[in-house]
């Protein structure tokens, strides 16, 4: 007779200690300091005519993920993964509004850096948009009609259509 399987809610109270320290919270103000972007020269071309450089920056946000390899350097043998960080997060409210000041320096600097032209807007908004927790993909948002009931189609007929396509053809001479 097989072993019956656990339920995987009692799984995760068995699992090892995360060894979370209350020191982490000290160490976010560190690790925001030190995401410093750094410009370099890039090397565009080496020829008989010289080298051609170019101005790059690169770029170090302050991220959860990077916070959780800034606590592994720092702590050799600390399990620090972003999976911990929020659950660490979840278990301990002063760890949470550390961490909180992560993301809202990410967003400072990525704010930032797309107004003056240092970082690209699509990137921006794709972090930024990711790292929101009301964020919900375009293709899983829900519509609703009048009063929360259900959305109502009228259909037109093909000379209504035709019309349509005439004013909007006029409008765009």
């Amino acid at each position: 007779m097989a072993t019956p399987r656990k339920d995987p809610k009692d799984l995760l109270k068995e699992g090892r200690k995360t060894l979370y320290k209350k020191v982490y919270i000290d160490e976010v103000d560190l690790y925001i300091q030190n995401c410093e972007d750094k410009e370099y020269d890039y090397i565009t071309f080496q020829g008989s005519k010289g080298i051609g450089k170019e101005k790059k920056t690169k770029v170090h946000l302050p991220t959860l993920e990077g916070f959780g390899e800034y606590l592994r350097n720092k702590y050799p043998g600390t399990r620090t993964t972003t999976t911990h960080i929020w659950n660490w997060e979840e278990e301990h409210p002063e760890f949470l509004e550390a961490t909180t000041r992560i993301r809202n320096a990410q967003a400072i600097k990525l704010m930032n850096g797309t107004l003056s032209g240092d970082y690209e807007k699509s990137m921006a908004q794709l972090i930024l948009r990711s790292q929101s927790r009301h964020y919900q993909p375009i293709d899983k948002q829900e519509h609703s009609g009048k009063d929360g009931g259900a959305i109502e189609v009228n259909n037109i007929s093909n000379g209504q259509l035709d019309e349509i396509i005439t004013i909007l053809n006029q409008n765009k001479k």
